[in-house]
């Protein structure tokens, strides 16, 4: 499924096709909802040259999180900080690593075209565009109708079938958060949805 699907979805459930130019926003509040929630999402990806900003400093993905496990070739690089990862020449062979909010530094430098493997927590890519998709909307479709429901349900002033799509969302969340947190060996995930803290009511 990708987003010109995910919003007919949207409008075919909702019986509204009149709400058709609403679809974008029903969907980016949605996201919104999934981002805050999902807490233990695992994703990969392999950092190349592109990647490198300078030296030994490199972007992270969009969404990203937490770092699981690095790895340059068979190698598996640890976790420090700062201070200590300056500590270690950049000529030397790459044995440890830092997160800066939106870059990864290793030390020592990865040579030219280093290729590094990243497995991490984030959350998934956001949906710009009608062709675009990600894992978590193939897999769990639900997810991302129900969340746009029960905007659309706000949008239109219906609170039980608000009710009833916010209830749908969590019945699909909360096992998937739990079923993260095994499989990345009990990482911690965000708490329900607030639906009335902070002015969230519908």
């Amino acid at each position: 499924m990708n987003k010109t699907e995910l919003a007919q979805a949207i409008l075919d459930a909702s019986h509204r096709p009149d709400l058709s130019s609403f679809t974008d926003t029903f969907i980016r509040r949605a996201e919104g909802m999934i981002r805050r929630d999902i807490r233990a999402y695992p994703l990969a990806v392999t950092l190349v040259e592109a990647d490198r900003v300078a030296n030994g400093l490199y972007n992270l993905p969009d969404g990203f999180l937490e770092a699981r496990r690095v790895r340059i070739g068979d190698n598996a690089l640890e976790s420090v900080s700062l201070a200590i990862l300056r500590v270690l020449s950049g000529s030397a062979d790459p044995f440890w690593y830092a997160v800066l909010g939106d870059t990864i530094e290793f030390r020592g430098i990865p040579g030219t075209n280093a290729t590094i493997d990243l497995d991490y927590l984030g959350s998934p890519p956001v949906l710009s565009v009608g062709a675009d998709t990600n894992a978590l909307l193939t897999e769990h479709e639900s997810l991302y109708v129900e969340g746009a429901l029960f905007h659309l349900y706000r949008h239109t002033q219906d609170r039980e079938l608000a009710a009833d799509a916010f209830n749908a969302f969590s019945d699909v969340m909360e096992p998937l958060n739990q079923q993260f947190g095994r499989r990345v060996g009990g990482a911690s995930v965000a708490g329900a949805y607030n639906l009335y803290g902070n002015g969230g009511g519908f």
